[in-house]
């Protein structure tokens, strides 16, 4: 399976660059578009979503000629934008109209369409779309700490769909909806380690029905180990994840079904939600 993963070095510091595609032997192409946040994806149609420079999302699309074009999607200013390419919505993290505990709201707007979004789930952040456009999932802040929310892109039918009880999965975040829609990856764990604290506690990736039900681990980390931000191949047969033991960090793979726990590339990936593609 030959496949490109989308990222930008530089934004693991907190840094702005450019965007590179990344083989599987790890060379690196870059394109001659940079991100100015954690923010860029492969939309379900094979062009890439991104946050340009001054803040706006961008689309960077194929021409019938072999170019690639930039485009201006939405004037609003956001991070972990995607495009729903049938329904051409287009939703995005920002922060809220109204304060609250994560400082972030998910909004939406269409496409090419320069009116002022629309704020669909106050308190949402990590936001993942639904290839249909027609619902997604995101980070909410519960009196339980961070859990995982689904929602119809119009802001109807807020559900929670994690919760505390089994130690292992305490916590919900970064959710990546499968393209079949059938599935949720996840992060689940302990969210209420600080930062550098991995001498406790579980960081696994986990997998649910889109209502929340039979969640269960993939990865079966122990203490100390961490599993993070799972992000699916295209066709279904692995979700990637970054991995962290001992200060060492690689982006590795496990099939859905928890076999094949493999390594992919010696660093982890920044932060989206469909960074990976099949090539032909």
């Amino acid at each position: 399976m030959n496949w490109q993963l989308l990222n930008a070095p530089s934004m693991l510091s907190g840094q702005p660059g450019p965007i590179q595609l990344v083989n599987p032997d790890g060379s690196t192409i870059t394109l001659p578009i940079s991100g100015s946040a954690p923010s860029w994806d492969w939309s379900w149609d094979g062009s890439i979503v991104f946050v340009m420079p001054d803040g706006r999302i961008g689309y960077y699309f194929p021409l019938s000629n072999g170019q690639w074009q930039t485009i201006v999607v939405s004037n609003a200013v956001g991070t972990l934008p995607a495009i729903a390419p049938n329904e051409g919505l287009q939703i995005f993290a920002a922060p809220p109209s109204v304060p609250n505990s994560l400082n972030s709201s998910i909004w939406a707007v269409e496409a090419n369409n320069f009116t002022l979004p629309e704020e669909i789930v106050p308190g949402g952040a990590a936001p993942s779309l639904a290839p249909s456009g027609s619902w997604l999932t995101c980070t909410m802040k519960t009196n339980e700490g961070l859990q995982i929310f689904r929602a119809n892109t119009d802001g109807s039918n807020l559900m929670q769909l994690t919760f505390p009880g089994d130690p292992r999965m305490a916590n919900g975040n970064a959710s990546s909806i499968s393209p079949n829609e059938m599935a949720i990856a996840h992060f689940a764990g302990d969210e209420s380690l600080g930062p550098g604290e991995t001498t406790s506690g579980w960081r696994n990736v986990a997998l649910m029905t889109p209502v929340g039900s039979n969640r269960h681990l993939v990865t079966n980390y122990g203490p100390g180990e961490i599993a993070d931000d799972p992000c699916w191949f295209p066709d279904m047969s692995g979700i990637a994840y970054n991995h962290a033991l001992n200060g060492v960090m690689s982006l590795r793979a496990i099939n859905p079904d928890g076999t094949n726990d493999r390594f992919l590339l010696p660093f982890i990936r920044s932060n989206s939600t469909n960074p990976l593609r099949l090539l032909p």
